[in-house]
């Protein structure tokens, strides 16, 4: 059921509706209705879809990263390589077990 829950709190703090979805990728608006309901859950190939156009990762929809990871992901992401390697080597040096 998080997956539901996480959909429809993104939908609904971005302003998209089911319609815009269907316009923009072609997944069934009724479709998307009963994701949102939580009566049916996505085919992996439509979940994939749905996260390359809401620009989220399969995991925060279905709700194995909280929005705060999600958040850290996305400015992770949008780093230049260097800056990466920055926050990898930091990260490699800190007390964090992985």
């Amino acid at each position: 059921m998080k997956f539901a829950e996480n959909l429809n709190e993104y939908l609904e703090s971005h302003d998209i509706s089911n319609y815009r979805i269907y316009k923009d990728t072609g997944l069934s608006d009724s479709l998307i209705g009963y994701w949102r309901k939580g009566k049916k859950q996505p085919t992996l190939e439509n979940l994939v879809i749905l996260c390359d156009y809401l620009d989220v990762s399969i995991d925060y929809l279905v709700g194995n990263i909280s929005a705060k990871e999600e958040k850290l992901l996305r400015y992770y992401r949008a780093l230049s390589p260097e800056e990466k390697d920055e926050v990898d080597t930091y990260m490699n040096n800190s007390a964090i077990d992985t």
